[in-house]
This record gives structure tokens, sequence and C-alpha cells, in this order.
């Protein structure tokens, strides 16, 4: 009667703490982490009587967690694959939304650019044109610009976004730390609480959402955690100790992972998945080169747009400028673009020649002319000369030995000049020639004078031929309708009328006449060494 009493109530005391098992997992249905608990009953000892055994009963021999370890690892590593997408997807779609934006993007503010130009094209001499063309130009440079600020607020953002993360994988990993400290105190697996367990294994999975890890599992349950391949290297759990990891602030415009960045730094360059992962991703597959991309392509709409501008003429007649520049305190070319000019007669409309096809030409062959020049030319090559009419201004030049003629100076397109011989020796004059040797003003030259005129060291083209066609000519005959003059000058003093008997006055004196050249090259391209003393 005695054991079938004792075998009765082991079996309701074994059966209780089944439905407290049972009670315990319906209360935590819904708590994260919980993992489902499993009582496993067994067989008491039994009882040896005589030559036979007797059953004692049933007991309570362990509580188990429904737990897979290769399930839970599967589940963690497509957990960081998954979290991984969401940087990546969410801050390449506002990338793209800023590049295709009708109002900060570049297509509509290159439309506008090259039908302003267009425009511009077809009617030079306009001034609306002229102003609406450095306008679009300008909102070009500042699209650029904007563009340039907007993928800066991204990088800022997302470089805030990374450091928060790894904010937060240092509280996971310190919590790890701890879970195994409590671990600690039993020496098997089996010993160690199921609410524990479920600790760590959230933590982990907590973790993984954060960056791809490795984990290693101890005898008694603790654990291991490595943010590398393997676990010689990147290591931010080891028992009961945790190594922060954070953003190494030494390297610019760059965002490197370290591991323990105040202490023994190690760089955690195969850091992947998660949020981490994703951030990483993005910032060097999709905003990195975006903003590389787009310094290029403003350094080369600049190296085009300016080149195309200086191999022309202006309104003003002279060879183009540039029309963008870069800002040298700017840090990226896309940041810095800004214009060169703010007047819109500096604006090159004209082309210096112009190739036409000719009607025989009946197979793809295109040809163009560019224009180099060699010599670099100010106004007045000879800086010694100012303008200044009085004597003491005056510059003296010598021509000594064998040599017949001494450079005077070059005289760039469009500039006015006069020029005074003052005690000259018989025979001395000015020479006024172009530099591929067409003579304008002057005697005209032997062959020995030519010899020794027509050289580089003197300004002249290496290939230049003697004429003295447009010699001391005027009017239409003139090099190209050039108002030049050369010799004596007289200017009116002082007159006196006739008197009211018809008397004549006193004679008009004249100046006192001085050999004289003056010189306007209109549009001619004088340089230096044309204009020569003898």
């Amino acid at each position: 009667m005695s054991n079938m009493l004792g075998i009765s109530s082991g079996a309701i005391g074994a059966y209780q703490l089944a439905l407290s098992t049972v009670s315990n997992n319906i209360a935590n249905v819904n708590t994260e982490g919980y993992s489902r608990q499993d009582v496993v009953l067994a067989d008491s000892a039994p009882k040896q009587l005589a030559s036979m055994y007797i059953g004692t009963g049933v007991m309570l021999k362990t509580i188990k967690r429904q737990f897979d370890a290769f399930a839970e690892s599967n589940l963690r590593n497509s957990a960081s694959d998954l979290a991984s997408q969401k940087p990546m997807v969410d801050y390449a779609k506002r990338v793209m939304d800023v590049m295709g934006d009708k109002s900060i993007g570049l297509s509509s503010a290159f439309d506008d650019f090259f039908a302003a130009a267009g425009a511009l094209s077809t009617d030079p001499a306009s001034t609306v044109q002229r102003t609406s063309f450095l306008r679009s130009a300008e909102g070009v440079a500042s699209r650029f610009g904007e563009l340039s600020s907007q993928l800066s607020l991204i990088s800022t953002e997302t470089r805030e976004g990374l450091s928060g993360v790894a904010d937060q994988v240092n509280t996971l990993t310190s919590q790890l730390a701890l879970i195994n400290q409590g671990l600690a105190k039993s020496p098997t697996f089996e010993g160690q609480p199921a609410e524990l367990l479920d600790r760590r294994d959230l933590t982990l999975r907590k973790l993984s959402d954060l960056v791809r890890t490795k984990v290693t599992y101890a005898i008694n349950g603790a654990v291991n955690v490595s943010l590398s391949s393997t676990m010689t290297s990147g290591v931010v759990v080891s028992g009961i100790k945790a190594r922060p990891i954070g953003i190494n602030s030494s390297v610019k415009d760059k965002v490197e992972l370290v591991l323990d960045p105040y202490g023994q730094t190690e760089t955690l360059a195969s850091v992947s998945g998660g949020q981490i992962g994703g951030y990483q991703s993005f910032i060097s597959q999709v905003l990195e080169p975006a903003q590389k991309n787009l310094s290029e392509l403003a350094q080369t709409f600049v190296l085009e747009t300016n080149a195309i501008q200086k191999n022309g003429i202006d309104g003003y007649g002279q060879m183009g400028a540039d029309l963008f520049a870069f800002d040298p305190l700017s840090d990226t070319p896309a940041a810095g673009i800004r214009l060169a000019v703010n007047d819109s007669m500096r604006i090159a409309t004209a082309a210096q020649f112009r190739v036409g096809e000719g009607n025989t030409n009946i197979t793809t062959t295109r040809a163009t002319v560019k224009f180099t020049d060699t010599t670099p030319l100010t106004q007045l090559s000879n800086s010694q000369f100012v303008n200044n009419p009085n004597a003491s201004a005056g510059v003296t030049f010598k021509a000594d030995g064998a040599r017949i003629y001494a450079p005077v100076t070059a005289l760039s397109a469009g500039v006015k000049a006069a020029f005074y011989l003052d005690e000259a020796e018989p025979g001395q004059q000015l020479q006024v020639l172009t530099r591929d040797g067409r003579q304008l003003l002057g005697q005209a030259l032997t062959e020995t004078e030519k010899y020794q005129l027509f050289t580089p060291q003197n300004g002249f083209a290496a290939n230049a031929n003697y004429s003295d066609v447009y010699l001391n000519q005027t009017g239409n005959k003139a090099y190209r309708g050039l108002d030049m003059f050369y010799g004596a000058k007289a200017e009116v003093l002082f007159g006196q009328n006739f008197d009211q008997f018809g008397a004549a006055g006193e004679a008009l004196p004249l100046a006192a006449a001085m050999e004289t050249a003056r010189i306007s090259s209109g549009d001619a391209h004088i340089p230096a060494g044309a204009i020569t003393l003898n």
C-alpha cells in the first residue's frame, strides 16, 4: 500500500511540474526570444525484491528547450543578409531621386544651357541672348553645386547612421559578455537556466541584424563572437570580455571601421552583412562612385566648354576666355564650379576659321582647323613703352655693328599706338610688317635686309615671305583697311580771321614738324619684331 501511495504521489508531483512548464509556455507565447520548453519524464530506479525488480514510478528528468543550433545559425545569417538591403535600398533611392529630380538635377539645366547656346548662335549680336546664355551657364554651375551638396548631406547621414549602428553593436557585445559571466557559474550546458540561454540567443540574433557574425560555443554554452570570417581576427566577444568597434576618424573622406579604436586598433576590413554591411555597400558601390563621377563630369564639362570659348572670338573682337572656373578652396570640383566671367560680351560666339564640305565630297572624311599660337602676345610686347607723349618717355634703340634692324615692339589686334623719331639720323625710319612678311609702312627692303630681318628672333614666322603689295597704301588698298599714317604731321596752333576790310591776317604757323608713325593695328596681328627701327 505504501508503494502505491509513493508511486502515485511521485507521478502527481512530476505531472504537476509538467503542467507548470506548459503554463509557462502559454504565458510566454509572445515573449521575444523565448524558446518553448518540454518536460522530459523518466522512470524511477526500480526496487529489487528477491530476484525481481519492481518499478517505483515516474520522475521529472529535465526541462529541455526546443532549440536547433543549425536552424538558429541559418536564421541569423538570413536575417543579416536581409537587414543589409534596407540601407542600400533606402539611400540608393535617395541618390536616384536627387540625380533625377527636375528642380535640382542636371538634365533640365543642360537642356537650358544648350538651348540658350543654340539660340545665341543664331543671333550672336543679341544682348538678350547673351544674357540668357550667361544665366543658363550660371544655372548649370549652381546645379553642380546643389547636387554636390545633396550628396555630401547623404554622406554625412550615412556616416552618422554607421556610427549609430556601431554603438548598438557595442551595447550588444557588452550584454553578451555579461551573459557569458552568468553562464560561467555552471561547468556544463545541461546545468544552465533556459532563460539565460534564451537571452544569449536573442542577443546574438539582434547582433546579426546589425552585422554578420561568426559564433563558437564553449562546453557550458558561453559564446565567442567574431565579425570576421575566422575566429582569429575581429573578435568582439571573448569569454567575459568585449571589445568595442568604431569609425577611424583619422581617415579623411572615407568610412573605415576599426576594432578597439581607443586601444590596440585592428582594421575590420572584412566586415559584411547586417546594417553595417548595407551602409558600407551603399557608400562603396553607390555614393562614392556618384560623387566621383559628378566631379569628373564637372571637370569634363568645364574643360570642353572653356576649350570652345578660348578658341573663339568674343564680342570685343578678342580671343575668348574661360567661361567656368573652379574654386580652389572647395572640397570637390563639382562643389567649386563657378562662372569665370560676368560680362556677356566676353562670350565667344565667332569661330576663327570655318571648314565647309565641298559638293564633290562623297566620303565620310571631315576636316577641322585648329589654331595654335606659339608666341604669347600682349598689347605691347615691349614693357618699356608707356602711354606718354612727352619726350622724356622716349626709349632709345640702336642698331650697332652688323645688325641693320633692331626690334621695337609688337602690337596685338585692336591696339592703337604712335611712335616718334627724335634726332633720327639720315635714312633712319620705322618699318612696319606683319608676322608673315607683309610690309605695311616704311621703305622697300633689299635682299640683304630681308635676309637679316626675317628671323624668328625678330618675331617672324619661320616660313615668312616678303611682300610689298600693301607698302604705304591707304584706304581700300591698305592691308585689311588699316588706318595707318607715317610722315610729318602739322597741327594749327592759333589762327586769325580776315578783318572787315578783307585784309588777310597773319599766316597760320605750323607746329614743329617731326617724323611720326601713327599705327592702328585694327584686327591685324602684328607680332614681336615686326616693327623695327633702321
